[in-house]
Formats: structure tokens, C-alpha cells, sequence
């Protein structure tokens, strides 16, 4: 054979050719590698809890793919023990003061305008009628504060110069002297906040005479309560029911739960808004629509056959307050589970019998 046609037999490499192989080798990896995927995904969608995908209605679908992430990081807010907000007092916070007396003593203002302590358990401390011990804390400028009676409003602590302590009216606290308390200690201790207030009427003249005490917020918390737990066991969509409170409501007694009228409104707004605490959602945004009496609302929600619902209300509490929301929930549907399912099936097995 003629070399030249060896040559046209097995023609040399060149870069063009070279090319087009490393892309046609591309071309087959990428194929694979969307095989791969569609595989794994199709293997996640038969594993998901959720089943999402099984769903034929396009606004719960929607709803569920959104919802998913937020139902793993749900917080269940059991009792509030533990307080999740900041020990600095906020402006119109309300704050109680430990006498130094002894733990459980608090200071409080009497009918003929004098401030004394008394001892009172401090669990049921909020829970007593019209906040006798209770103090809303304003900020007066200029590094000082006024501490308003919620017994007695518009009348403020003072000192005089003798060091006694009582309470008097004033229209404008931020503008009298008397009126306005400096910080002239504040130290953190295994009780609390230690704090001495003195006169700014006395404080310039180096009087150092006033007010001592231990600062108490009552526990501050955020979290989710359950207001929906529904199964669908049979094989089409339910329209489910379910019933929730939105609104301020303030715990009396152990048991019993009493309404909160626009009057207890400062309360409320200063231990849940006001009251320093990082709270994720923006609770001023429901002012107008929730700090008012206490409502129940009705709402219905679609319930895919075999899922189970379970729909979370955000809840904000602040001592005997539990803030309820109108415009946060969280909505989970879950498959069926099979204990579940049995113990549905126990159940309607008893009725027939």
C-alpha cells in the first residue's frame, strides 16, 4: 500500500478533531450526571415526610414547600421561665423593685402617698390586682429616669432630703427635678440588677441619700403554640375547621385566663414591645388589630387525603401577658403516620362495635 494512502487511512491528529471529542465526552458526562440527579431527586421525593409532591391542589403545594423549612425550626413555648430579654430596663418597660429588706420584699406606694415595703411571693407578684407593686419606667433625659406608680398614674417616686420615699402627681415628669432619678449605682448581682436611684433635685449638690434596689422584669419569652392537629384518613381533601384567640389575654390565678381591654394596653405594650427583647417578629406592626379584647376567629384550610395538619400560632408572653398573633403562623403537613393511622383505625373499629 501507498504511503499516501496510509495516510488517508489514519490521518493525523489535530486539534479540531481532538476537540470535538472532548466535547462529545462532555456532552455524555453532563447527560449522566442529570440522570444522577433526577434519580436522587426522584429517590428524595419518595423518602420526604411531607410528600409534598403528591399534592394536586397548587395553592397548598405552594403553601407546603414554603412552609417546610419553617416547621423544623418551630419553637414550642411551654412556660416562660427563663428570660429572654435584656436586664436593662426599656422606656414605659414595667419593672418591679426589690426592697433590700430581704428576698420577696418589694417597694410599693400607699394611699396616703408614702413608699414602703412589703413581702409578697414573687410567682404571683404579676397576678396581683392593679399592679400595687408594679413601676413602669420612663426615660427623662440626660441619663436620668422617672419611675410612674401603675397603682397611681401620673404620680412619680422621689426622695426628699431626708431620704424617705413617696410618690407625688406630676403632668410632666421630664421637666421637674424632683421627678427625675439618676442611676448613681448599678451593679449586677446573684439577685439582680442592684441599683440606687437619688434625686436629680439633690444629686448635683453631692446628696447621695435615695432609693435602693433590686430591679425584677418579669420572664420575657417568644415562641409557637399549637391551635391545629388534624389527620385526613380518608382518600379525597377535607375541609378542615380550626378555631384560634388572637389578642392580649392576662393570666389571673393559676387556671383562669381573663380578657385585657385597651386600658391594660401600656402593660402590655411595655413588657412585650417595649421591653427589649430580641424578638423575631415585629410585634409593633399588630398595635391596631391585637392589643384590644381578646377574639376567637374561625378559619378553614384544605387537608390533602392521607396528611396530617398541624398549624402554629406565634406567641409572645411577658409575665401574666400572653400576646397572641394575628398575622404569624406556621403551617405543617406531614403523611399520616402509621400509629397514627392504627390508632384511627382502633377507634372507628370501636364505634361500629
Amino acid at each position: 500500500m501507498h504511503r499516501d494512502d496510509i495516510h488517508l487511512i489514519f490521518p493525523p491528529k489535530t486539534k479540531e478533531s481532538t476537540g470535538k471529542k472532548k466535547v462529545k465526552v462532555m456532552a455524555v458526562v453532563a447527560v449522566v450526571a442529570t440522570k444522577v440527579v433526577l434519580g436522587l431527586v426522584a429517590l428524595w421525593m419518595v423518602l420526604s415526610p411531607t410528600g409534598w409532591w403528591k399534592v394536586k391542589d397548587v395553592d397548598t403545594l405552594k403553601l407546603m414547600m414554603t412552609q417546610e423549612s419553617k416547621c423544623r425550626s418551630v419553637k414550642d413555648l411551654g412556660e416562660c421561665v427563663k428570660d429572654e430579654g435584656t436586664q436593662d430596663p426599656q422606656h414605659l418597660q414595667s419593672v418591679y423593685l426589690g426592697s433590700t429588706s430581704g428576698l420577696g420584699w418589694w417597694w410599693y406606694p400607699t394611699a396616703d402617698g408614702w413608699v414602703r415595703d412589703w413581702q409578697h411571693d414573687v410567682r404571683t407578684l404579676t397576678e396581683t390586682e392593679h399592679g400595687w407593686a408594679r413601676w413602669i419606667w420612663h426615660d427623662c433625659g440626660e441619663d436620668t429616669v422617672c419611675l410612674e406608680s401603675a397603682k397611681y398614674p401620673h404620680h412619680y417616686l422621689y426622695t426628699n432630703r431626708h431620704g424617705n420615699l413617696a410618690i407625688s402627681y406630676s403632668p410632666a415628669p421630664q421637666s421637674e427635678d424632683w421627678t427625675r432619678m439618676r442611676v448613681a449605682v448599678k451593679q449586677k448581682k446573684e439577685r439582680g440588677t442592684y441599683m440606687q436611684f437619688v434625686s436629680e433635685r439633690y444629686y448635683r449638690t453631692g446628696y447621695r441619700k435615695g432609693l435602693a434596689a433590686y430591679l425584677y422584669i418579669p420572664p420575657r419569652c417568644e415562641g409557637f403554640r399549637k391551635v391545629a392537629d388534624h389527620s385526613n384518613h380518608s382518600p379525597e381533601p377535607i375541609s378542615y375547621v380550626y378555631s384560634y384567640e388572637k389578642g392580649v389575654t392576662r393570666k389571673k390565678g393559676t387556671f383562669k385566663t381573663t380578657t385585657v381591654g385597651v386600658s391594660m394596653k401600656m402593660e402590655a405594650m411595655g413588657g412585650i414591645v417595649k421591653g427589649g427583647i430580641n424578638f423575631q417578629h415585629a410585634w409593633t406592626s399588630e398595635e391596631s388589630t391585637t392589643v384590644a379584647n381578646n377574639q376567637v376567629h374561625h378559619t378553614s384550610i384544605n387537608i390533602p387525603p392521607g396528611k396530617h395538619l398541624v398549624v402554629w400560632q406565634r406567641v409572645a408572653t411577658y409575665g401574666p401577658y400572653e400576646w397572641r398573633s394575628a398575622m404569624s403562623f406556621v403551617i405543617c403537613m406531614t403523611d399520616v403516620t402509621r400509629g397514627t393511622d392504627n390508632a384511627h383505625k382502633e377507634m372507628k373499629h370501636k364505634k361500629n362495635k
